[in-house]
Protein backbone atom coordinates (compact mmCIF):
# COMPACT_ATOMS: atom_id res chain seq x y z
CA UNK A 1 0.00 0.00 0.00
CA UNK A 2 1.83 3.11 -0.59
CA UNK A 3 1.00 6.43 1.56
CA UNK A 4 2.50 9.65 2.32
CA UNK A 5 4.29 10.68 5.51
CA UNK A 6 5.42 13.63 6.84
CA UNK A 7 8.83 13.18 8.57
CA UNK A 8 11.36 16.01 10.18
CA UNK A 9 14.02 16.55 8.00
CA UNK A 10 16.84 15.24 10.47
CA UNK A 11 15.20 12.16 11.16
CA UNK A 12 14.40 11.84 7.44
CA UNK A 13 18.11 12.05 7.27
CA UNK A 14 19.09 9.73 9.83
CA UNK A 15 17.36 7.13 8.95
CA UNK A 16 18.39 7.84 4.89
CA UNK A 17 21.57 6.93 6.87
CA UNK A 18 21.07 4.26 8.42
CA UNK A 19 19.31 2.37 5.30
CA UNK A 20 22.47 3.36 3.29
CA UNK A 21 24.72 1.91 6.14
CA UNK A 22 22.89 -1.57 6.24
CA UNK A 23 22.06 -1.75 2.81
CA UNK A 24 18.17 -2.02 3.36
CA UNK A 25 15.61 1.06 2.14
CA UNK A 26 13.82 3.53 4.00
CA UNK A 27 10.61 1.61 3.75
CA UNK A 28 12.10 -1.54 4.99
CA UNK A 29 13.42 0.54 8.54
CA UNK A 30 9.90 2.70 8.57
CA UNK A 31 7.99 -0.88 8.20
CA UNK A 32 10.16 -2.37 11.32
CA UNK A 33 10.26 1.11 13.54
CA UNK A 34 6.01 1.01 12.94
CA UNK A 35 6.08 -2.62 14.11
CA UNK A 36 8.43 -2.38 17.28
CA UNK A 37 6.25 0.45 17.82
CA UNK A 38 2.75 -1.83 17.58
CA UNK A 39 4.57 -4.40 19.55
CA UNK A 40 5.46 -2.23 22.49
CA UNK A 41 2.18 -1.15 22.57
CA UNK A 42 0.51 -4.37 22.71
CA UNK A 43 2.55 -5.97 25.48
CA UNK A 44 1.73 -2.63 27.64
CA UNK A 45 -1.78 -3.66 27.03
CA UNK A 46 -3.65 -2.11 29.70
CA UNK A 47 -0.75 -1.86 32.14
CA UNK A 48 -1.10 0.88 34.71
CA UNK A 49 1.45 3.46 34.75
CA UNK A 50 4.37 3.34 37.47
CA UNK A 51 2.79 4.77 40.70
CA UNK A 52 4.53 7.81 42.09
CA UNK A 53 6.20 7.29 45.47
CA UNK A 54 7.94 10.17 47.57
CA UNK A 55 10.40 9.76 50.10
CA UNK A 56 8.49 9.44 53.45
CA UNK A 57 8.03 7.97 56.46
CA UNK A 58 4.17 6.68 55.93
CA UNK A 59 1.13 6.73 57.25
CA UNK A 60 1.20 9.40 60.24
CA UNK A 61 1.14 7.20 63.89
CA UNK A 62 -2.92 7.94 63.79
CA UNK A 63 -3.47 6.25 60.75
CA UNK A 64 -0.92 3.37 60.75
CA UNK A 65 -3.27 0.42 62.18
CA UNK A 66 -6.25 2.61 61.02
CA UNK A 67 -8.49 1.15 58.36
CA UNK A 68 -9.41 1.82 55.04
CA UNK A 69 -12.78 3.07 55.82
CA UNK A 70 -11.17 5.70 58.65
CA UNK A 71 -8.34 6.46 56.24
CA UNK A 72 -10.93 7.42 53.85
CA UNK A 73 -13.21 9.58 55.33
CA UNK A 74 -10.06 11.92 56.94
CA UNK A 75 -9.65 12.35 53.54
CA UNK A 76 -13.12 13.34 51.96
CA UNK A 77 -13.17 15.59 55.38
CA UNK A 78 -10.29 17.57 54.77
CA UNK A 79 -11.57 19.49 51.81
CA UNK A 80 -13.90 20.95 54.80
CA UNK A 81 -11.46 21.61 57.34
CA UNK A 82 -9.08 23.24 54.75
CA UNK A 83 -11.65 25.80 53.59
CA UNK A 84 -12.62 26.55 57.22
CA UNK A 85 -8.97 26.69 58.37
CA UNK A 86 -8.65 30.31 56.38
CA UNK A 87 -7.32 32.99 58.53
CA UNK A 88 -9.64 34.91 60.99
CA UNK A 89 -9.92 35.66 64.48
CA UNK A 90 -12.02 33.25 65.93
CA UNK A 91 -9.27 30.14 67.62
CA UNK A 92 -10.68 26.86 67.00
CA UNK A 93 -9.05 23.63 66.37
CA UNK A 94 -8.50 22.44 62.47
CA UNK A 95 -6.60 19.02 61.68
CA UNK A 96 -4.75 19.32 65.17
CA UNK A 97 -3.73 22.95 64.50
CA UNK A 98 -4.96 26.08 66.04
CA UNK A 99 -7.03 28.79 63.86
CA UNK A 100 -9.38 31.51 63.85
CA UNK A 101 -11.94 32.16 61.80
CA UNK A 102 -14.61 35.32 60.67
CA UNK A 103 -17.32 34.04 61.83
CA UNK A 104 -16.45 35.55 65.38
CA UNK A 105 -16.38 38.80 63.93
CA UNK A 106 -18.72 41.39 64.29
CA UNK A 107 -20.51 42.48 61.17
CA UNK A 108 -20.11 46.23 59.79
CA UNK A 109 -23.94 46.28 60.22
CA UNK A 110 -23.64 45.18 63.99
CA UNK A 111 -20.78 47.49 64.36
CA UNK A 112 -22.20 50.88 63.79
Amino acid sequence: MKTTIEIVDDLFERIQRVAHREKTTFRSLTEQGLRLVLRERQAQGGKLPPLVTVGGKGLTGEFREASWERIRDEIYRAPAILTSCAPSLRRQRCAGRAFTTRASLPSASTTA
